[in-house]
């Protein structure tokens, strides 16, 4: 294989990634066609596991080329490793389906059947990226077509990684046109009429369940969203607390929007993750200083660190419930941290600082936690990235739904490009797969509310100041087969077509 060829897969994954969010290039995703003729020439593990390995390198080279912002952040510190994370995290994350496709050519059967393998397997090496190491499930081919409501539906049945099987099988299906074999066989008409009729089903299908949606809302209750856009090199700077704190107080205490009734009662106010840089679990007066300055009956979420009772002494990541006494009726930790952010793997070997300004480094919270708040119900708090992993919302706590997904974050570390408006895709695909609506506050946005369906009631654009009061939208009527099952429907999905291949092996087709 030459160099010429290298460099083209490598462009080919390129290409791919423009169908992501916020390109939406769906012609993109076809280059998955070029890497399944690609893969059915290959005649070792070797080959087919170096074809993988450039496409896959390529796709999340332009994929999450944005995450090198957050080392710009603290150029001085953390400048130099720039040309590291750009390239070496697209390159470990590409070993997934390197390793997985490296298998092909031992399966290989005949052109349809090798289609829907390499669709499988494909779709086999982003679950176990999303599962293994701590899991990065990010830029899954599923967020391709999250730029349609419509499109999106059909992950409240099979969530994103049956979506994302289903959307590389169509970017696979136009390679069978290059086989030699393509005129000879019923099986690679089938193909090309399944490409095209996934997407007219799964349109058709989600336009159903639109047009049959539960759109009511809690006329009794106002949610306010407080984004204060403050830059991340201020975010930490003692001698800005107080000034950033004064900042969320002056905006949480701002008229209630002009269309809503003047009768109207605000219930609840909501401010981002870590949005108070201090001990507030430490410091009653504090608290009581904040809610004085809030308006009864508000009660207020935000995002505070927090002392572990770990020793050596650790931090949390938490999400606070406070009451207009000043109490604090309950407090969830995170548990799925950031790493080299939030903490550094390997601490021991590895002569590097994490990203995030603390006294320590920050310790996983105990488990999934549904808090119950007053005048609202039960909540799914979230904070940050732990929104990017599909079925692991609620985790074991299904049989208690709740009204709300809360998702506090801060995106300012990764800029104004990409990486915010990817977040934010992905968000809103949880809200659809588990049939709650979702509250998302974020310190430089894109904070908003968004119903059970995935579709947005209103939004702060992203580098805006400003507040969003809207009314507690209601969750599906009835709950999703997938909020029910969760990836166990991927899992049988898969298992499925690979009987399927298994019974067809011998086949002409």
């Amino acid at each position: 294989m030459g160099w010429r060829q290298n460099l083209t897969i490598l462009l080919m994954g390129m290409i791919a990634a423009t169908a992501l969010p916020p390109w939406f290039f769906t012609p993109g995703i076809f280059s998955f066609a070029i890497l399944g003729f690609l893969l059915s020439r290959s005649t070792g593990l070797i080959e087919a596991g170096r074809v993988s390995w450039l496409f896959s390198f390529g796709f999340h080279l332009v994929g999450i080329h944005w995450i090198s912002n957050a080392f710009l952040v603290d150029r001085d510190q953390f400048g130099v490793f720039v040309p590291f994370v750009i390239v070496g995290l697209p390159a470990v994350l590409a070993l997934f389906p390197a390793v997985i496709l490296s298998v092909f050519p031992l399966i290989r059967r005949s052109p349809s059947l090798d289609i829907v393998t390499i669709a499988i397997l494909w779709s086999i090496s982003d679950f176990l990226r999303g599962k293994l190491f701590t899991g990065f499930p990010w830029n899954l081919m599923s967020y391709t077509i999250s730029f349609s409501e419509n499109l999106s539906q059909i992950a409240s049945v099979v969530g994103a990684y049956g979506l994302n099987f289903l959307v590389i099988f169509v970017a696979l299906a136009p390679s069978i046109l290059l086989s030699k074999r393509f005129y000879r066989t019923k099986s690679s008409f089938f193909i090309l009429f399944s490409c095209c009729f996934i997407p007219l089903a799964m349109g058709f299908g989600g336009m159903l369940r639109l047009q049959n949606s539960n759109e009511e809302v809690d006329r009794n209750t106002i949610i306010r969203i407080v984004q204060a856009n403050i830059p991340q090199n201020e975010k930490w700077d003692p001698e800005l607390k107080f000034k950033n704190i004064s900042k969320y107080l002056r905006l949480s205490s701002l008229p209630i929007s002009s269309k809503l009734p003047e009768s109207s009662v605000i219930k609840m106010i909501i401010w981002p993750e870590t949005a108070i840089p201090a001990f507030i679990e430490n410091d009653q007066s504090l608290r009581r200083l904040i809610m004085t300055a809030i308006d009864e009956p508000s009660i207020l979420i935000t995002g505070a660190p927090a002392i572990a009772v770990q020793k050596p002494t650790k931090l949390h990541n938490s999400f606070f419930v406070i009451s207009q006494t000043g109490n604090i009726d309950a407090r969830y930790d995170k548990i799925k941290l950031v790493p080299f952010g939030e903490y550094v793997p390997f601490k021991k070997w590895l002569p590097i600082s994490r990203l995030v300004e603390s006294l320590a480094d920050f310790q996983v919270g105990t488990g999934p936690k549904l808090i119950d708040v007053p005048s609202i119900g039960k909540i799914a708090p979230l904070i940050c990235y732990e929104i990017i992993f599909p079925g692991e919302i609620f985790n074991g706590k299904k049989g208690n739904r709740v009204k709300l997904i809360i998702n506090l974050t801060n995106d300012a570390w990764f800029g104004t490009g990409a990486g915010p408006k990817q977040h934010l895709e992905i968000a809103k695909m949880r809200a659809i797969e588990e049939g709650i609506p979702l509250i998302r506050s974020a310190n430089t946005g894109i904070s908003g509310f968004y119903d059970a369906y995935g579709r947005t009631i209103g939004e702060i654009n992203l580098n805006q100041t400003g507040v969003l009061d809207k009314h507690l939208a209601a969750p599906t009527l009835s709950p999703t087969i997938y909020s029910l099952f969760g990836d166990w429907i991927y899992l049988l999905l898969i298992s499925s077509f690979i009987i399927i291949i298994y019974f067809k092996r011998n086949s002409e087709i």
